[in-house]
């Protein structure tokens, strides 16, 4: 891409536009990209920086969750698990005659 704008500039250069011009030109073409961009994703009014700013902070809440859910399964494994293993040894130590 950078070699295609070299090549244009220099072409544009040859044929008699000013360095100055097509800078501008590139600048103008770049934001009216933008501007398309963010109105195509629908961040095109003036709430767009709230609206990112909101999906920030559900982005933030939902790994936050993710977390939480992890550690409650890893807890309620580790729980169940050490349960099992004490009934084990209680139905052991039952069936040896309780002594």
């Amino acid at each position: 891409m950078k070699a295609e704008i070299a090549r244009l500039t220099k072409q544009a250069h040859d044929e008699g536009v000013s360095v100055e011009i097509l800078i501008e030109l590139v600048e103008a073409c770049s934001e009216s990209g933008a501007q398309k961009a963010l109105h195509a994703v629908g961040l095109h009014d003036a709430d767009a920086g709230q609206d990112i700013a909101d999906l920030r902070t559900l982005l933030g809440s939902w790994r936050s969750a993710k977390t939480i859910i992890g550690r409650t399964v890893l807890t309620w494994l580790t729980v169940s698990a050490l349960t099992g293993l004490a009934a084990l040894a209680a139905l052991k130590w039952w069936h040896s005659g309780g002594s």
